[in-house]
């Protein structure tokens, strides 16, 4: 059915403004009820449709994008598991994905090889946040706007305890896995750094952006830490907003 923009707009009007009248709010009134017209209850069925398919929609992406990191983090803790109990070159990509309980081509979908696996994904920067970040906020401060930009990125998947204290003992004990970890911190400093100098201009210079990142990660991995030894029900943020208060009173 087509279905003529004005006469929505004045179905809408009638709906939803009952004590205006069609003159007051510029809109002509609709012809009388037709075969085929539309009339305030044809809108609130449209509206109501439009709304559930669009819940429905979001729900769906939600639900496959949580599906997805569930997959994602299983297959990180079996990597880790394994890597710890055979070592690094110890097992296959096909026993890691028998131990995940994914196909072989599931498992390269999420991962190119062992190393990544046991690395983890990198959740990516929400867009709100980013925006929030270029445009000098939210609190106009480099550093505190850092900490808020790290802390999304930490809060769109916020790991727990277990895969944390299981990952800090398989990476200190794998120099391989400790170069591959400095190698995935510098691409994402260089990253943070052109988000620094974008939103600073060119009159902030490379090395003062490093020297903020670097600072930041110092404070982010003392939280971590924090968290990993808290038993409690405190989150990393929370852990964060502490170190950066231990900071501030250091600096002065």
């Amino acid at each position: 059915m087509v279905i003529e923009y004005d006469e929505v707009v004045a179905a809408m009007c009638c709906t939803f403004l009952p004590r205006l009248g069609y003159q007051q709010v510029g809109v002509a009134p609709p012809p009388a009820r037709r075969a085929g017209g539309v009339t305030p209850t044809t809108v609130l069925h449209l509206l109501v449709d439009s709304a559930i398919m669009h819940f429905m929609s979001e729900s769906a992406t939600n639900l496959r994008e949580q599906k997805r990191w569930d997959t994602s983090h299983r297959i990180t803790a079996c990597a880790l598991r394994l890597t710890l109990d055979r070592g690094l070159d110890g097992f296959t990509m096909d026993e890691l994905a028998e131990s995940a309980g994914v196909s072989r081509r599931t498992l390269f979908n999420y991962f190119p090889g062992k190393v990544d696996a046991v690395l983890g994904a990198v959740p990516d920067l929400p867009p709100a946040a980013l925006a929030t970040f270029h445009t000098g906020g939210p609190h106009g401060k480099l550093l505190d706007d850092l900490g808020e930009l790290a802390k999304a990125l930490v809060g769109v998947k916020e790991p727990d305890r277990e895969t944390l204290r299981l990952s800090h003992q398989v990476l200190t004990t794998s120099p391989r896995l400790l170069v591959a970890v400095h190698e995935r911190f510098e691409q994402i400093t260089e990253q943070f750094v052109v988000l620094v100098t974008d939103r600073e201009g060119p009159d902030f210079s490379l090395r003062r952006a490093q020297l903020a990142l670097r600072i930041l990660v110092g404070i982010f991995d003392s939280a971590l830490m924090a968290f990993r030894e808290d038993d409690g029900d405190r989150t990393i943020g929370d852990h964060f907003d502490e170190q950066m208060r231990e900071a501030r009173s250091l600096f002065g």
